[in-house]
C-alpha cells in the first residue's frame, strides 16, 4: 500500500512538472510571438514616420521659398508704391506688437 501511495504520488508529480512546464513555454512562445508583432509594428510606424518627416521637410522648404519671393515682391512693390510701402509697414508693425507676450 505504501509503494502504491508513493508510486502514485511520484506519477502526480510528475504529471504537475510536466503540466507546469508545458505552460511555461507556451508562455515564451507567446511573449516571443508577441515581442515579434510589436518590433514588426514599430518598424511600420517608424518607417511611415520618416515619409512624413520627409514630406514635412519638402513642405517646410517649399514654405520657405514662397514666403521669401512675396516679401521680394513686396519690397519691389514698396519701392515703388509710398502709401503701399506705408501699408506694408503699418500691418508689419502690428503684427510685431501683437506678436510679442505681454
Amino acid at each position: 500500500m505504501k509503494k502504491w501511495i508513493i508510486g502514485l504520488g511520484t506519477v502526480l508529480l510528475g504529471m504537475a512538472i510536466f503540466i507546469l512546464g508545458r505552460d511555461g513555454r507556451a508562455l515564451k512562445k507567446t511573449e516571443h510571438d508577441r515581442d515579434q508583432l510589436l518590433g514588426t509594428k514599430i518598424k511600420k510606424e517608424q518607417d511611415k514616420a520618416e515619409a512624413l518627416n520627409k514630406k514635412a521637410e519638402k513642405q517646410k522648404a517649399g514654405a520657405k521659398l514662397a514666403a521669401d519671393a512675396t516679401v521680394a515682391k513686396l519690397e519691389k512693390i514698396s519701392a515703388k508704391d509710398t502709401p503701399m510701402d506705408d501699408l506694408l509697414s503699418a500691418f508689419e508693425s502690428e503684427r510685431v506688437r501683437q506678436s510679442k507676450p505681454g
